[in-house]
């Protein structure tokens, strides 16, 4: 009886335009184009459209279903239901879409207003006493964006975050913190013109991501003129010095990223004069910025960022006159007959594709540009090893006696029903200083619950040993910001150092058989190219 996989889910997502005038290729191989294989695909998706915002689609899923929920990922998602609803509308019923986005931004904000700390500002994690300053302004934009399409925000929790901006907006050392200040307090109605005023007699000091932010602001305190020449200086500035509007701002600089700068400017742009010749040059080095395999950018915060400032864009200038057919058919001979979508340019089409097909003959005639997203979902290769890429996570099982248990006593049944197993996983960066943000993710096999939902600090024979040996073998225990223990999965989130710690918890036995245990992993949040995946899945019994 399969109880569920080891494997980690992965998803894949690829979006490409084509000229409908010089057709496209016959053959579309699902493999080739997703890098999932046929046997390891669940789920398999195709979408054809004449608008350009289907290519922003795969980011905002990514936002949708973001496994963690810390404040700023909460309101990423948050920006998400806003941007996709503004390109399209899940259901054909548009009252009914409207009502669904509107749905999920309240339970988002329900959950913000959770966080909201007794300064008024918002703790990266629920529970958290102290506030976090820059997911205290991040939530700010959130509030600023659906307040003004309409959708109804707690008044409480955005009264509360303004006093906490304007508090903390006479306390600001920096000037890129006051310019960030004085946009997040535009955002919630309160106009500094004093400060903005001052900011722009200093925006040689300002860094880009700074003069963004000043720029919004004086656009949203009606200063279009002034927001632009901000805009428009600061472009001459990056000429000038012959660097990059997109470049990478290092970690931990989450709101200064180099796409975060360039998708406010855009946003400013479109605002004051969305013919302005600055609004295409941003919106290709956003575009350049967006991986063709995933369809997304590099973080939470990029993604949200991109997605709202494209999306804008994609509502102001609709696509060109389309006139076009598509056709696609399952490529296999016992289905080659039978025409799986067939579709036009005035309509956006999806079809789930039918399982064991790994190839689709394609039709595309006509004129102007077709939009095409295929996206999968399925599960790793069972025989992919560890994979380290900037962090080291490890899992080790030990019984109650202290005895590791390896993969081959695993499989040959060394855990009985009933057993309490223990459970030590590790966590290092490979020599580098520290990464901060770190997922781990350790997937419970069918069979076991958690003894008790809390970390150990130690493991019940560490005491019995001699203070020198255990000095000496004992990894030292790491101090973790949150810990959760679902039905499937423990998640700890903390950070990295260059010397090893341990995570440690205790599981029990609870259902005889054979099940695959899935490796664990560990990723940078806001790098998710920092990341390290255990040894393969592998199997183990419990026995009577």
């Amino acid at each position: 009886l399969p109880v569920r996989s080891g494997r980690p889910r992965i998803t894949a997502s690829r979006t490409f335009s084509v000229d409908a005038s010089e057709g496209i290729s016959p053959s579309l191989d699902l493999s080739e184009l997703l890098g999932i294989d046929l046997a390891e695909r669940e789920h398999c998706e195709l979408r054809v459209s004449a608008s350009p915002g289907l290519e922003l689609l795969a980011a905002g899923a990514y936002l949708t279903d973001y496994p963690h929920g810390c404040a700023e990922q909460t309101a990423s998602r948050i920006f998400a239901a806003l941007s996709t609803h503004a390109l399209r509308a899940r259901t054909d019923d548009s009252a009914t879409a409207l009502a669904e986005v509107a749905d999920r931004v309240t339970r988002g904000f329900l959950r913000l207003a959770s966080m909201q700390t007794e300064d008024g500002g918002i703790g990266y994690w629920p529970g958290h006493t102290s506030s976090s300053p820059w997911a205290s302004l991040y939530v700010a934009e959130v509030v600023a964006a659906s307040t003004d399409l309409g959708f109804k925000v707690p008044g409480r929790l955005r009264e509360r975050l303004a006093q906490h901006v304007d508090a903390r907006l006479r306390a600001a050392r920096s000037l890129d913190e006051r310019a960030r200040l004085v946009h997040a307090a535009a955002a919630l109605g309160s106009l500094h013109a004093g400060w903005m005023r001052r900011l722009e007699e200093q925006r040689g000091d300002l860094t880009p991501a700074g003069r963004a932010a000043l720029a919004a602001a004086l656009q949203l305190a009606g200063e279009t003129p002034r927001a632009l020449a901000m805009v428009e200086a600061d472009a001459a500035d990056r000429a000038g010095t012959g660097t990059s509007a997109v470049t990478s701002a290092g970690r931990g600089r989450y709101l200064a990223s180099s796409v975060r700068t360039a998708a406010l400017e855009l946003r400013v742009l479109l605002d004051a004069d969305a013919y302005h010749p600055g609004v295409q040059r941003r919106v290709d080095l956003l575009m350049a910025e967006k991986s063709s395999a995933s369809g997304r950018w590099r973080n939470t915060v990029d993604n949200a960022a991109a997605l709202a400032a494209l999306a804008k864009h994609a509502q102001i200038f609709r696509t060109e006159e389309a006139d076009w057919r598509f056709i696609a058919r399952a490529g296999s001979a016992a289905a080659a007959d039978t025409t799986a979508m067939d579709t036009s340019s005035s309509e956006e089409a999806a079809l789930m594709v039918p399982a064991g097909i790994d190839v689709l003959e394609a039709e595309l005639s006509g004129q102007g540009a077709a939009f095409i997203t295929l996206t999968a979902t399925g599960r790793s290769s069972a025989s992919s090893g560890p994979l380290d890429r900037g962090l080291i996570c490890r899992r080790r099982l030990f019984s109650r006696d202290g005895i590791e248990l390896d993969s081959d006593a695993l499989a040959r049944g060394a855990i009985a029903h009933g057993d309490l197993v223990f459970v030590e996983i590790t966590l290092a960066t490979d020599g580098r200083t520290a990464v901060s943000h770190v997922a781990v993710v350790d997937p419970f096999p069918g069979g076991f619950e958690v003894e008790t939902p809390k970390l150990l600090g130690q493991f019940p024979w560490h005491a019995s040993l001699p203070a020198k040996e255990r000095d000496a073998t004992v990894t030292p225990s790491g101090s973790s910001d949150r810990a959760e223990f679902l039905d499937d999965r423990v998640l700890i989130y903390g950070s990295a150092l260059p010397e090893p710690r341990a995570y440690r918890y205790a599981a029990r036995a609870v259902a005889l058989g054979a099940f695959e245990h899935g490796p664990v992993q560990a990723e940078a949040m806001y790098a998710p190219e920092v990341s390290s995946v255990g040894a393969s899945a592998s199997r183990l019994q419990i026995t009577e």
